[in-house]
């Protein structure tokens, strides 16, 4: 079964081929996920074939106006998850310290920023570490474990250069469809 995010992104492609085709009778498009989709203009559909050229599905573009709106919205709403997601802040039991966590999807990679504040004496002198994070899915499936270096954090400064926070910024790879299934995050220290 195609995903959902995968599907639009390809029918709204082949929307825009449509309208735009220059008495081209078949297109070829790549996808994100290695799979490649057959724009047959004459007969206005698509065949989607996958990365072990199987055909997945075969899509009609004959499709009211109505149709080409619900697409259009739910596109936007898979555009909006894949910006800058700032997840719930964390707060370890018996620690003054809250824990922030943002993550952004590009490229086929999770670009992720870990926070922690306020400052004081014990994270300088490392006393108070993070040693991985676990991203879950809604069903609390493990998505993906992020083992977090001592190393390569930065101090975030006031106005007046005194730090008041830690920060590390990271990345790991990751396809879309497991971009959009992380629903919470926790961590250890």
């Amino acid at each position: 079964m195609i995903h959902k995010t995968t599907f639009t992104l390809v029918l709204l492609t082949a929307l825009a081929i449509f309208v735009s085709c220059d008495k081209k009778e078949i297109q070829l498009i790549r996808g994100i996920d290695g799979s490649t989709t057959i724009f047959d203009s004459e007969n206005k559909q698509l065949l989607i074939v996958g990365q072990s050229n199987r055909i997945i599905d075969v899509v009609d573009l004959k499709l009211t106006a109505e149709q080409v709106a619900s697409i259009k919205l739910l596109k936007e709403l898979n555009d909006k998850k894949v910006k800058v997601n700032r997840w719930d802040s964390f707060k370890p039991p018996k620690e003054k310290y809250e824990i922030t966590f943002a993550t952004r999807y590009y490229n086929d990679q999770c670009f992720y920023q870990i926070i922690i504040s306020p400052w004081d004496n014990r994270l300088q002198q490392r006393q108070f570490s993070l040693k991985h994070l676990s991203l879950y899915d809604s069903a609390q499936f493990t998505l993906e474990e992020i083992y977090l270096p001592s190393t390569g954090w930065s101090r975030l400064v006031d106005d007046e250069g005194k730090p008041t926070k830690l920060r590390f910024d990271g990345k790991l790879p990751m396809t879309l469809d497991n971009y959009m299934e992380i629903a919470n995050w926790t961590c250890s220290w």
